[in-house]
């Protein structure tokens, strides 16, 4: 087990605290139950000297969000001693979505808006992420101007998502290497341009990258991304019609 970083935040009285703490486990590449204990213990004498309200628990999450753990606290008026119970247990990892996009997408909003349309990347990036928590999936966002950038991102989640949007932008009739890359994610992928290829230059109208796409969404703007989500969550989560 890795972990590489925590969140530790406290509770009193179903209160959160008004100092919650990082801790920092980085370069443990094994940590045992007692470690992790002994570790949160430290935090702990921390959280109680320096906190104005005193956290009677707190819990613990790694980065990879496998491993929960919680940590109970209580001290005996009696006995003037601390008890401490620790839980852990392995959790499904969330089910994530990359949205990813090409070349000069960081325009949008202002880059041929009587095509593209007045919304920028970033709002595009709020609904998508919006809308895919309500379906039950994480975001993960990135947009590049340069194609290296685009398949080291898609390399580095090859194995942290579950399903990809992708524009390619000007990537789409000239990428090679963003076809084999889109064929080596073990994923389904949906191709997504805001205006309709086929309605502008001829040239447009030739995608490379959609015979390694699972779907193609275009034409219908920024909305495309969320007709496109809603497509790619139906083929993860396999969902068939209703008799």
């Amino acid at each position: 087990m890795r972990v590489d970083y925590a969140s530790v935040s406290g509770k009193k009285q179903g209160h959160d605290i008004s100092c919650p703490y990082t801790v920092n486990i980085a370069r443990i590449e094994q940590l045992s139950k007692w470690r992790l204990q002994e570790h949160l213990q430290a935090v702990w004498r921390k959280m109680f000297h320096s906190c104005a309200t005193q956290p009677v628990a707190f819990s613990v999450v790694d980065s990879s969000e496998r491993l929960r753990a919680k940590i109970s606290f209580s001290e005996s008026s009696q006995h003037a001693h601390r008890d401490w119970s620790l839980s852990m247990a392995e959790t499904t990892p969330p089910k994530r979505i990359l949205v990813v996009g090409g070349p000069n997408l960081n325009l949008f909003g202002r880059r041929q808006p009587e095509i593209y349309g007045t919304v920028t990347l970033n709002q595009i990036h709020e609904q998508v992420t919006k809308e895919a928590e309500r379906l039950g999936f994480d975001c993960i966002c990135f947009q590049s101007n340069h194609e290296g950038a685009v398949l080291d991102f898609l390399h580095e989640n090859i194995d942290n998502a579950q399903g990809a949007l992708l524009n390619p932008a000007g990537l789409t009739q000239y990428s090679p290497s963003l076809f084999d890359a889109l064929k080596a994610m073990p994923f389904p992928v949906i191709e997504v341009h805001l205006s309709n290829l086929y309605a502008r230059e001829a040239w447009r109208g030739h995608s490379i990258i959609s015979a390694a796409a699972r779907g193609v969404v275009q034409g219908f703007g920024w909305y495309g991304y969320i007709v496109a989500l809603y497509g790619l969550v139906g083929l993860i989560n396999e969902v068939k019609p209703e008799v």
